[in-house]
């Protein structure tokens, strides 16, 4: 961090705390069966910190509606992804009871 960045926090102090996310209620758990998305020639992949998801899959799948914590698993692209993606959201589920 430079000199500057870190005057700039310590400035405006730490950041707040992200508020829960209102749509994590559910956990959902880790598939022992599960096969990752296979990525075709030109698909387009959606690299998001640590899970990559394959858009090209997920807009011929999507409809008027929003996905599922489930129904995103079916897209993401290894199997690393797709633990970190399970810990991920249940961690989410878990801030979000903490808040309720």
């Amino acid at each position: 961090m430079t000199d500057q960045a870190a005057s700039a926090q310590s400035v405006r102090g730490p950041r707040p705390p992200r508020p829960a996310c209102p749509r994590c209620t559910v956990r959902i758990q880790a598939d022992p069966t599960f096969v990752p998305c296979p990525v075709g020639d030109g698909d387009e992949l959606f690299p998001n910190g640590i899970f990559v998801f394959n858009v090209t899959r997920i807009l011929e799948t999507l409809w008027a509606y929003r996905l599922t914590a489930a129904q995103h698993v079916r897209f993401l692209t290894s199997t690393s992804a797709h633990l970190a993606f399970v810990g991920y959201w249940n961690g989410k589920v878990g801030e979000a009871g903490e808040d309720a």
